[in-house]
């Protein structure tokens, strides 16, 4: 409702005039708090400046001496811990002290606002309510960034446990000096990318040990097989396969106009060439090209497999655990093909190798490597070199992702050139180790003046 300015010696304006003033008013100043919370939690410039830098290889994150998180979660409220008076603490100190576990944290943050509106000014030290030391509102998301800091720390100490396990376990000297190669060049907070898959570096660390593999990872992974067919097949129109993400999976097995039993042929066609997913379109036009499609699909619960669709409309299936192809899948799988190959015939095939799983973990690599031994010839996966393929689906990712220039860093080195240096010319490495050497005395003595500081305002 538009409100008009009244002459004067008219009619007040209606009562409906003035809700919606008063509705305006609320929302600005809402608007107004969030904006000012925001603000509060935001780290300051010298704040920001005391966590460790983003860009530290994983090698000097490891050297860093960081504070542990407690595991003990306050007994008092979260309310008891805002308070009416002013800051009196830096921020920074908190870097010699344990952070508090994440349920507090997140308590705290989500009672902020009301905590601002109410007149709080600053939060008390977290182990005692009654504390003198007082800090301003960023220290919530300052004990967040460290939180992250040391669970990266953690995640690269345990995936360097399992790489020292695996090379006792098989001959692997060559695969485990690439991977330290890497940790030492590569920041800790980098993005990478292949294609349009996306990763952070620290979900590269799953790769390192007996984890199971996301989907975020396996389309990684894959995108790292597409850049290598792509390769050597000098371009895409050579390329045979087409290796889709598991996207493709997700959309045959849910997506609602290929499950619906009542749309006729015509109306399915219809339908789909109007509202058809970019993905399923261009993996059904390969098809039709006489190409095939190959990709992973999620079979609940927790489990991965391979699959192979065929420009014949034959379909193969390649599980670790000899699971049959989910019913979903297959419904889904059958109307798809019926939109793209004008001689349909669904057939199930069984030429597609996999390996049997003899863990609980294994089968996102598994998938992968009969993926690679379909479209590559490699090795199949066995007890024996099951360690190496994980390592060795590291390395790929990294590789590719370095020629495809899909980590945000100057600091990634082309590795081949990189592993040649080290070893021809001890000095460069020595000169490595000193520079962490240099950057773990300077974080030692940063965190020493800070106990000082904090002991200082505590006897």
């Amino acid at each position: 409702m538009r409100c008009n300015s009244l002459p004067s010696q008219q009619e007040p304006p209606s009562s409906n005039c003035l809700l919606e003033t008063a509705r305006k008013e609320h929302d600005d100043a809402a608007i107004e708090d969030e904006q000012e919370l925001t603000q509060c939690l935001t780290l300051t410039v010298g704040t920001r400046a005391a966590l460790p830098s983003d860009s530290l290889s994983v090698y000097e994150l490891l050297n860093l001496c960081l504070p542990t998180v407690s595991s003990v979660v306050p007994s008092i409220e979260p309310e008891q811990f805002f308070s009416n008076h002013p800051p009196t603490e830096s921020v920074a100190i908190c870097l010699s002290r344990p952070v508090p576990p994440a349920p507090f944290v997140n308590g705290l943050r989500n009672i902020a606002r009301q905590a601002m509106l109410n007149g709080k000014l600053s939060i008390v030290d977290w182990t005692c309510s009654d504390s003198l030391s007082f800090f301003s509102f960023e220290l919530i998301e300052f004990w967040s960034s460290l939180t992250q800091i040391i669970h990266a720390k953690q995640e690269w100490e345990a995936a360097l446990r399992w790489l020292e396990q695996a090379a006792q376990d098989e001959p692997l000297d060559k695969e485990v000096r690439e991977v330290h190669l890497i940790l030492r060049t590569t920041p800790w907070k980098a993005e990478l990318q292949i294609l349009h898959s996306r990763l952070t570096f620290l979900e590269m660390a799953t790769f390192l040990s007996n984890g199971w593999l996301s989907s975020s990872q396996i389309d990684m992974a894959l995108s790292s097989i597409a850049t290598r067919q792509l390769q050597l097949s000098g371009g895409q129109e050579q390329c045979h396969h087409l290796i889709g993400t598991t996207i493709l999976s997700e959309l045959l097995s849910s997506l609602p106009l290929l499950h619906n039993k009542n749309l006729p042929h015509d109306a399915l066609l219809d339908a789909y060439n109007l509202h058809a997913p970019r993905d399923l379109r261009r993996a059904g036009a390969h098809l039709a090209q006489h190409g095939e499609v190959v990709f992973i699909a999620y079979s609940p619960p927790s489990h991965w497999a391979a699959i192979s669709i065929t420009p014949k409309g034959t379909l193969e299936w390649a599980d670790s655990l000899g699971r049959p192809t989910p019913s979903a899948l297959i419904t889904g799988a059958q109307n798809w093909l019926r939109c793209h190959l004008s001689s349909y015939s669904f057939t199930f095939g069984n030429n597609f190798p996999c390996s049997r799983q003899t863990d609980g973990y294994s089968c996102g690599i598994i998938a992968l490597n009969a993926i690679k031994h379909r479209i590559f010839g490699d090795a199949l996966w066995c007890e024996k070199n099951r360690s190496q393929l994980r390592i060795n689906e590291f390395l790929d990712i990294m590789h590719m992702c370095n020629r495809q220039k899909g980590c945000q860093t100057v600091r990634f080195c082309i590795f081949g050139f990189s592993m040649l240096i080290l070893t021809t010319f001890p000095c460069i490495r020595i000169a490595l180790h000193l520079l962490a050497l240099v950057n773990r005395i300077l974080w030692t003595q940063r965190l020493n003046s800070l106990c000082a500081l904090s002991a200082s305002h505590h006897p």
